[in-house]
């Protein structure tokens, strides 16, 4: 059932909230903080006196505990409507969902943080991932089109797939050269919270790319990992001679940092 895009969810509310871009498939959203919290944990803890690391972490901390509580808050607010500012929705859903203005207002008025719908192309509507592919260009451009239609470019910079100096791709390009080659992400079989991070931060890319208001990838599993619901290529995976090259791999280096 197609959902009502002036509708959302009480996770989906609490994202906008706590300015999560969107939350992968299989995960919640309190999953998706804590592996922002324990990645930041133990880089602080790694560098003990770095101030601006343990600031980090606290601020991660304080992030997953503001989303918690308001979680509670609104979900409280939910199960009450009729001495509540929220109005339920009026659809049939897997998930309750509540109409997006209600929450909003809500937001505002008890706890004076403002929230506003994200910008949904009007041509994009009624696109599915699984009707985009995209391509990777040894220009540091990255495209997408619809079924048939005509690519669109924009420079890795605008993405975010340049490292901090824009002297190079980042591992987020690295992960998504990866996907073209048909190579597994992550390696392993566990959803370690590094790979959460990882995983958010690449379909954050994907949608500065092309505003879908779902999330890019299939729910995680052990067998597979992630997989894109999208089509995916890339100047490597079209280079016949590379393709053939069954161990070329671009290595996955989360202790990487581009300055």
């Amino acid at each position: 059932m197609k959902k009502d895009p002036s509708s959302i969810t009480v996770e989906e509310a609490v994202a906008y909230m706590v300015n999560m871009d969107y939350i992968p498939e299989g995960f919640t959203l309190l999953e998706m903080l804590e592996a922002f919290s324990e990645e930041a944990e133990v880089e602080d803890e790694n560098a003990p006196g770095d101030w601006t690391l343990k600031h980090r972490k606290d601020a991660c901390i304080s992030r997953y505990n503001l989303a918690s509580l308001l979680l509670e808050s609104l979900q409280h607010e939910v199960n009450q409507p009729e001495n509540s500012m929220i109005v339920l929705a009026d659809e049939i859903s897997s998930k309750q969902r509540v109409t997006f203005d209600s929450v909003a207002d809500w937001a505002v008025d008890r706890y004076g943080i403002g929230i506003s719908a994200r910008y949904v192309d009007k041509k994009l509507e009624n696109a599915r991932w699984e009707d985009v592919t995209i391509k990777i260009k040894d220009n540091k451009k990255i495209g997408y089109k619809i079924k048939k239609g005509r690519f669109t470019y924009k420079h890795f910079k605008d993405v975010g797939l340049m490292g901090k100096k824009m002297h190079k791709p980042n591992e987020k390009y690295n992960i998504l050269m990866n996907f073209s080659l048909g190579k597994k992400f992550p390696p392993g079989n566990q959803a370690e919270d590094k790979y959460r991070k990882a995983i958010y931060e690449v379909g954050s890319v994907l949608k500065k790319l092309i505003s879908l208001p779902d999330g890019p990838f299939y729910p995680f599993n052990q067998n597979d990992g992630w997989k894109p619901r999208f089509k995916l290529t890339s100047y490597l995976a079209e280079d016949d001679e590379y393709y053939r090259r069954d161990n070329f791999h671009i290595s996955y280096d989360d202790s990487q940092k581009y300055k």
